[in-house]
């Protein structure tokens, strides 16, 4: 598998994993194995795949303008080989789907309310997911932190 771009959102310290938004939803396609595809086009043009509406993503797929993102491949790579994907991926998807929900609900509202609610559901879906990678929540003081758990 060829290498992934240098301005990948799975190439550290790329400009494409800097913003939260970009870095967030491609932690999300990667746990919850949903295709994350790559911002140039099968000719190597450069796309803003944010002006892609959602009803004309499938039509650009089909049509092979959209390709998938070789970071993510890479990825996905790695996680499989851990055994990752091979308990209940539906449920893995289902909440990174529900991730992904949440964060768009985020960065659009300016309503605090539901900004919260976003945020929360956010940061529940991402301990579920590390959780189920092998990854425990530690902390203590409001703040928390997830470390690697040992296996028993």
């Amino acid at each position: 598998m060829s290498e992934p771009c240098a301005g990948c959102a799975f190439t550290e310290g790329s400009e494409a994993n800097l913003g939260p938004h970009n870095n967030l939803r491609a932690q999300l396609c990667l746990l919850g194995a949903i295709p994350f595809y790559c911002h140039h086009g099968r000719e190597g043009e450069l796309r803003d795949l944010r002006d892609i509406r959602p009803e004309d993503r499938r039509r650009e797929i089909q049509a092979g303008r959209l390709v998938s993102c070789r970071g993510w491949k890479r990825e996905v790579s790695v996680l499989s080989a851990t055994g990752y994907y091979g308990r209940a991926l539906d449920l893995k998807r289902a909440f990174a789907q529900l991730g992904i929900g949440a964060l768009l609900t985020f960065t659009s509202t300016e309503d605090a309310a539901r900004k919260r609610k976003a945020a929360k559901t956010l940061r529940d879906v991402i301990i579920a997911l590390n959780r189920s990678r092998g990854y425990a929540e530690v902390g203590g003081g409001g703040e928390a932190e997830t470390v690697r758990a040992e296996a028993p």
